[in-house]
């Protein structure tokens, strides 16, 4: 099937504006890991939520006024099948659907804002300061060794962490983010493969498909390589803050095993009266 100029005209726009969102994908996962990144260097955490905030200002804002838009735009569209083409059913489906995406987005946002904090190596550190206030048994800081082996599995802990460069990162544990140097290559092979293109405009095809894979490419080794500084910074942060917790706890089994001077002769003594009074 050969395209006409017509369709091969649509099939571009579509080809740019679905690189044109995932653009702004890869640009907002580089905003959110230099975010990430700055506040594990800049300031000392209290708890995971914390870093979580992070990523909710820098994807939930644009994300929010996205959904918002698809809402007014779905909004005015069944408006106008309703009064001006007169397809009430239709009508009635696209607001319906359109409400249907603003509730769903505010259950996600207050199922977010609700749910409760993951434990952190900084909430366990708090809370074996709070318990040292009295001494600490056996089984109270086997459940806090628990707790925090429960932790290092959840965010991957690891004593040593891997020294990786940005490309090895990117090719090898993050190649997601080379999805979208994949779209203008895939639609310029579609027009390529479907129309009868002359050979003069083969040129300017593969610069108009290989440009903005070359874009994209750069956007997704930037989005490697500020990912990596910001997993290395809160590598360096939860080390600390897990040394600490190890301290406390080391602390803690050492009191716990201390006698208390004198407390072997006060209960002999204590055992002789109760002997004594019972005879």
């Amino acid at each position: 099937m050969i395209l006409s100029p017509a369709c091969i005209c649509i099939v571009a726009l579509i080809g740019a504006l679905t690189w044109l969102a995932a653009v702004g994908i890869q640009v907002l996962d580089v905003v959110s890991s230099v975010f990430d990144a700055r506040g594990a260097r800049h300031r000392r955490p209290a708890t995971q939520q914390e870093r979580a905030r992070y990523q909710e200002l820098v994807w939930g804002v644009p994300l929010g006024a996205a959904v918002a838009a698809l809402v007014v735009f779905g909004v005015d569209y069944s408006a106008r099948l309703v009064f001006d083409q007169g397809s009430p059913r239709i009508g009635t489906l696209v607001l319906a659907a359109s409400i249907a995406t603003a509730f769903a987005a505010g259950l996600v946002i207050v199922a977010r804002r609700l749910a409760p904090e993951a434990s952190s190596y900084a909430s366990i550190r708090n809370d074996i300061e709070d318990a040292l206030e009295q001494r600490l048994t056996d089984a109270d800081i086997d459940e806090f060794r628990r707790a925090v082996v429960a932790v290092d599995k959840r965010v991957g802990f690891l004593r040593t962490y891997p020294t990786l460069s940005p490309a090895a990162f990117l090719w090898h544990r993050t190649q997601l983010r080379l999805v979208p140097v994949l779209v203008p290559l895939l639609f310029g092979a579609y027009v390529l493969l479907a129309a009868k293109l002359p050979a003069n405009s083969m040129g300017v095809l593969f610069i108009g498909a290989l440009a903005p894979a070359a874009i994209s490419y750069a956007l997704a080794w930037a989005g490697a390589r500020a990912s990596l500084v910001s997993k290395r910074a809160w590598h360096e942060v939860y080390a600390a803050q897990r040394a600490e917790v190890e301290a406390l706890l080391a602390g803690a089994r050492k009191s716990s095993k201390k006698r208390v001077a004198g407390l072997g002769d006060r209960v002999t003594r204590a055992l002789q009266i109760l002997r004594e009074q019972q005879n």
